[in-house]
């Protein structure tokens, strides 16, 4: 399988998009539903687009939080349960063309092959390994764990990976 390109920064994004080697950019972030990452989740979503029309596959939690954001954005609303996270993963699995640029806003890779250039930006240090879990309790544990695995499973599945944390 594939191997991640570089961990850092995607310095080549704004590049690429300029010269047109990315047709479309897609903003997956089906789990993020408050908190901090909510806040830059819609400063992101809030940029100026020149002309493209990102398409966002986005936890129906935030909705409220995102509301006015639908003109410039193709919007997908997700359902915040086990079913509604595998309908986004299929969503986004059929919706990426080979010059998209996907950006995996809630810290893991897809799960199914997706086609395109795939970033992930990771911002929990649970699930990047760097803070242990055990002194978690209950499903906050068993949920980590679980993110855990998914992470290193699919890690195959990502480009880039953009650390924000320890």
């Amino acid at each position: 399988g594939k191997r991640p390109k570089s961990y850092g920064h995607p310095q080549a994004f704004p590049r690429d998009w300029k010269a047109g080697l990315v047709k479309r950019i897609i903003i997956y972030a089906p789990n993020v539903g408050g908190g901090g990452g909510l806040v830059l989740l819609r400063a992101l979503l809030s940029t100026t687009w020149q002309g493209q029309r990102p398409l966002a596959i986005l936890d129906e939690r935030g909705r409220s939080a995102l509301e006015g954001l639908d003109a410039e954005i193709d919007i997908k609303w997700v359902k915040s349960s086990t079913f509604g996270r595998f309908g986004a993963e299929r969503l986004l699995a059929r919706s990426a063309r080979s010059n998209d640029r996907v950006f995996c806003f809630h810290n893991l890779p897809p799960i199914f092959p997706v086609a395109g250039d795939v970033v992930c930006f990771v911002h929990n240090a649970y699930i990047a390994g760097s803070v242990p879990l055990s002194g978690l309790k209950g499903w906050v544990r068993k949920r980590l764990k679980i993110e855990r695995l998914i992470a290193g499973l699919f890690h195959y599945r990502v480009d880039t990976y953009v650390v924000q944390t320890q």
